[in-house]
């Protein structure tokens, strides 16, 4: 049996006010600025954090400028992971490197597959590979076979397949579950009737 030492990494924001009088330039200093606000305060300056844990135990953090997209934030990290890598990875323990749909990039990818880090992520749903892999598994629905976890929801039907995403092969699985889906349709016709409400507008 193969077992996985999966790291989990994530980012946010922390609003800052005030004055902080540091000397510009100054190497290794990081930036209270305006960016992508994660608690939607988008009127304050911030910082960022970024948290590594694996098994709930947290095994690195970083402060990290307020404008550090976090696209940029994952693909520069990955040296990191490298070095996560020989401290985790035994014969028995494979390493999995888990980030949010911020890493699904070109790059990002391209210098994983280089690096040699598996990388655990998610496709977002613009993605054409990721629309054509969506149809997929529905026109197989009926055929897959249903996995139940200890989670809630517990019952999902998985499809497993590939697909290149800029010359970087990728292995993909499709998850659906029949208890998520009135939440989903919520969410899909919310977004319909904000989409109505903002072409109402233009009109």
């Amino acid at each position: 049996m193969v077992l996985s030492r999966i790291i989990v990494l994530d980012t946010t924001s922390k609003v800052m006010w005030g004055e902080y009088k540091t000397d510009e330039g100054t190497m290794g200093a990081i930036n209270i600025s305006f960016g992508y606000f994660k608690q939607k305060r988008f009127d304050k300056k911030q910082i960022k954090f970024s948290m590594g844990t694996t098994q709930g135990i947290c095994i690195g953090g970083q402060v990290l400028s307020g404008d550090l997209d976090d696209k940029r934030f994952y693909i520069d990290h990955l040296d990191r992971a490298v070095v996560l890598r020989k401290q985790f990875e035994t014969s028995t323990d494979e390493f999995f490197y888990i980030a949010d749909s911020a890493a699904f990039t070109k790059e990002f990818l391209k210098k994983a597959d280089c690096l040699n880090v598996h990388v655990i992520t998610r496709m977002p749903d613009n993605v054409k590979e990721t629309k054509a892999a969506i149809q997929l598994t529905l026109e197989k629905l009926s055929e897959l076979p249903t996995v139940e976890i200890e989670t809630s929801p517990s019952i999902y039907k998985v499809f497993e397949t590939e697909c290149f995403y800029h010359e970087t092969v990728l292995k993909l699985a499709c998850c659906y579950s029949e208890q998520l889906k009135s939440a989903k349709t919520e969410t899909v016709m919310k977004k319909v009737a904000k989409e109505l409400e903002n072409i109402e507008k233009v009109i």
